[in-house]
């Protein structure tokens, strides 16, 4: 992959065409980019930037600069982590479930990487490609909130869920986790990764921007700190060898081209969740674009050392085991983030 950048490193399959329009972005969110898929119906909020399902709480836009977004963040979690997951798995791969796939990125290079491993990603929004997709990995368009009676009980070896923070309200994180615990094998591994919802270290007016996004989470029913209670839930579901890791993400350019991602991609967070959080009238929009800029300028200043906490809880399912297989690296390592800027 090289260097991580200071600009956004989106794949080609994903990049954005300056024509592209709202209109574009409509048709994507309704009608998505990936085969063989239902359409989704979807709300359009006063920015024209279009909305998933209304039975889905997801507090963020599913447009094509949303998708930008979170092809970022994947590279940004593979730099953090040296990895795609950090759970070993104690069975040989030949299903896996990705859980709020978004583009999709993250199975199509699970797949790259365990090729006899048929690698499913579901998703309510239709923002996965159609093509350039390696033959071993699927998409399907459904509501993981409805329990995914598409497929039967101890389906797969490995469940994923990276960064559902904004899709789950309160009451609904145990159960999704119970929903997991259903579709694993015994012996099989869930493997859930959530940012904690809040920065650390901030000013003024990095507290203004955790305030503003706990109080719209929370009118959608969402405490952002249920998100990384899941080595809780899964203790609770009976699931053994149960792991908790926090990795640090540290935001700012004297944290390298790491750092500076960091801040681009909470810049892009916080204009995604800035649509409701005007919808809602938490704040106006201008006043939401200059506390953006006096965030970013805030961040750079010595006195601040901003950083977010990323939790990765994975355990195994109770049942007969295989002999272990550790998870292997990556075929193509992540380096370390340089110091210098492009």
């Amino acid at each position: 992959m090289g260097n991580i950048k200071s600009k956004r490193p989106v794949s080609g399959i994903f990049q954005r065409k300056r024509s592209q329009s709202p209109q574009t972005d409509k048709a994507i969110a309704s009608k998505g980019t990936a085969s063989n898929k239902t359409p989704t119906s979807c709300g359009t909020s006063k920015s024209n930037r279009p909305f998933t399902a209304e039975e889905a709480p997801y507090v963020l836009p599913a447009d094509l600069s949303e998708v930008d977004r979170l092809t970022q963040q994947h590279y940004m979690f593979r730099a953090l982590l040296g990895s795609l997951h950090l759970a070993p798995f104690r069975k040989k791969l030949n299903k896996a479930l990705d859980v709020g796939t978004g583009t999709g990125i993250w199975c199509m290079e699970m797949a790259e990487k365990h090729t006899d491993c048929q690698i499913v990603g579901v998703d309510i929004a239709t923002i996965q490609p159609s093509t350039v997709v390696p033959s071993n990995c699927t998409f399907q368009v459904v509501n993981a909130l409805e329990g995914l009676p598409e497929f039967q009980d101890n389906t797969f070896d490995f469940v994923f869920q990276r960064a559902m923070l904004g899709s789950y309200q309160d009451e609904q994180w145990p159960v999704q986790v119970a929903m997991y615990k259903r579709l694993c094998r015994p012996g099989g591994t869930v493997e859930m990764m959530e940012f904690d919802g809040h920065l650390k270290g901030f000013g003024e007016h990095g507290k203004r921007l955790n305030d503003l996004t706990e109080k719209m989470c929370l009118a959608r029913g969402m405490n952002t700190y249920n998100a990384i209670r899941g080595k809780e839930y899964l203790e609770k579901e009976g699931f053994t060898d149960v792991h908790e890791v926090i990795k640090r993400l540290n935001f700012g350019s004297r944290h390298g081209n790491m750092g500076t991602l960091a801040v681009q991609d909470f810049e892009d967070l916080y204009k995604g969740l800035g649509v409701l959080m005007v919808q809602f009238n938490f704040i106006g929009e201008e006043e939401l674009k200059q506390l953006i800029i006096d965030w970013k300028a805030e961040v750079e200043m010595e006195e601040n050392e901003t950083y977010i906490d990323l939790y990765v809880m994975y355990g195994t399912k109770a049942g007969e085991e295989e002999e272990s297989v550790e998870a292997a690296p990556l075929a193509d390592p992540v380096p370390p983030p340089s110091s210098s800027s492009n």
